[in-house]
C-alpha cells in the first residue's frame, strides 16, 4: 500500500522525473511504510479488529470516572465501531465518543457497578483506493525522502568528511509531522486481549 505516488516524491525533493527517479522514488515510498507506522504507533492496512478491556467501574463515592481506551489500531472507520459493555451495546455520543484518527474511545457510561469486559469492534486502516488525509501523505512523503536522503548515492552522503547532514533534519521533521497524529501512552487504557476477524 502507498500512501502518496512517486510523483509526489520527486516533486518535494525537486527532482526531474524519469523512469529511474520514479521507480526509486516508489521503492522509497514502499520501504518508508513501515518507519511511518512506527512513528505513528499503528498498522495502516484495512482490517477488521476486537480489542477487549477490563473496565473497573466506580473507584470511590460512586462516582464514575470517564476511562479513555487505547484502541491496538487508530485510523478507525467513520461508524465502523461497535462498542459493548457485559455484552449490552453502548449509545455513541450518550454513552462514549470516538477519536477516530488516534484510535481513541472515550467512555462516560457505567454499565455494571465493579469489573465489567469492554469490547469495540472496529474496522482501521486503509484500503487501496481509499482517499489518505492530507497529514499522512505529507508524513509518508516525508518518510520516502529521508530514505531517498540516507542512500549513499545521494550528494550529501558523498562525502565521507560531511557525514550524512540531511537525513538528522528531515527524521526530525518526520516527528513534529506525525505531532497532530501521535496516539498517547499516558492515562490511557490498553486492550487486555485483541482478536483480528
Amino acid at each position: 500500500m502507498r500512501l502518496a505516488t512517486p510523483e509526489e516524491v520527486l516533486a518535494t525533493m525537486g527532482v526531474m522525473q524519469s523512469a529511474s527517479a520514479l521507480a526509486n522514488a516508489a521503492q522509497a515510498l514502499d520501504l518508508s511504510l513501515p518507519v511511518v507506522e512506527q512513528v505513528l504507533d499503528t498498522k495502516l492496512d484495512r482490517v477488521q479488529v476486537v480489542d477487549y478491556f477490563d473496565y473497573l467501574g466506580p473507584t470511590e463515592g460512586g462516582t464514575t470516572p470517564t476511562y479513555t481506551l487505547s484502541l491496538t489500531r487508530g485510523f478507525v472507520v467513520d461508524g465502523s465501531e461497535v462498542v459493548t459493555s457485559a455484552g449490552l451495546p453502548l449509545v455513541r455520543g450518550a454513552d462514549y465518543r470516538i477519536d477516530y484518527v488516534k484510535g481513541l474511545v472515550f467512555l462516560y457510561v457505567q454499565a455494571v457497578f465493579g469489573a465489567a469486559s469492554v469490547s469495540v469492534e472496529y474496522t482501521s486502516g486503509f484500503a487501496e483506493l481509499d482517499p489518505i488525509p492530507d497529514t499522512l501523505k505529507a508524513e509518508a512523503i516525508t518518510a520516502a525522502v529521508l530514505h531517498q536522503n540516507t542512500l549513499p548515492s545521494v550528494p550529501a552522503n558523498r562525502d565521507p568528511k560531511v557525514g550524512n547532514r540531511v537525513s538528522k533534519p528531515i527524521f526530525n521533521f518526520l516527528q513534529v509531522q506525525a505531532a497532530p497524529l501521535e496516539r498517547p501512552r499516558m492515562a490511557v487504557e490498553f486492550p487486555t486481549s485483541t482478536e483480528y476477524i
